[in-house]
């Protein structure tokens, strides 16, 4: 049988790892976990080139993220997508009180 393994790279953008890609699409089946890590998606971008770049991008099946500005904040906030968020306002004043509650949908990552 096959064993578990990993394969885990941390500050990705300063090493060239040819197939990258192949090896994150096919390693689950084989029982390979992947583990990327790097800064901002621009390094990414700038050592890898924007296709290849945005293929490893989309290959990835979790994406863990601290705080990050820029092209990358937007990117995450895109593919986090948005979630359903419930408001409730109250207004009181000296004869009576009324309450109100919306839902909108906002960013999971603002």
């Amino acid at each position: 049988g096959q064993l578990k393994s990993s394969v885990i790279i941390d500050e990705l953008p300063t090493i060239y790892f040819r197939g990258l890609d192949n090896l994150i699409a096919t390693a689950r089946s084989n029982k390979v976990a992947v583990l990327l890590g790097f800064q901002d998606y621009s390094q990414l971008t700038r050592d890898y080139g924007d296709k290849e770049s945005r293929v490893i991008q989309n290959t990835v099946g979790n994406v863990f993220s601290g705080q990050v500005v820029g092209e990358t904040a937007k990117i995450l906030s895109e593919r986090f997508g948005k979630v359903l968020q419930k408001r409730q306002s109250m207004t009181i004043n000296q004869r009576e009180k009324s309450t109100s509650i919306s839902t909108q949908m906002d960013s999971l990552i603002p």
